[in-house]
């Protein structure tokens, strides 16, 4: 499974590339973890976010 993401990122500009759209993915999958803190700040309960 390695081996072909090392051959993947060998080809020129693939790992700037794929850098650039973690970057960019990560405020959308924190949003829902943001979410569950401010529930959380909120009422003092996991259970309830």
């Amino acid at each position: 499974m390695f081996t072909a993401y090392a051959t993947l990122f060998r080809t020129p500009g693939a790992m700037k590339f794929s850098l650039t759209g973690i970057i960019g993915r990560m405020p959308v999958s924190m949003d829902s973890l943001a979410l569950i803190f401010i529930v959380v700040a909120a009422n003092g309960s996991y259970a309830i976010a």
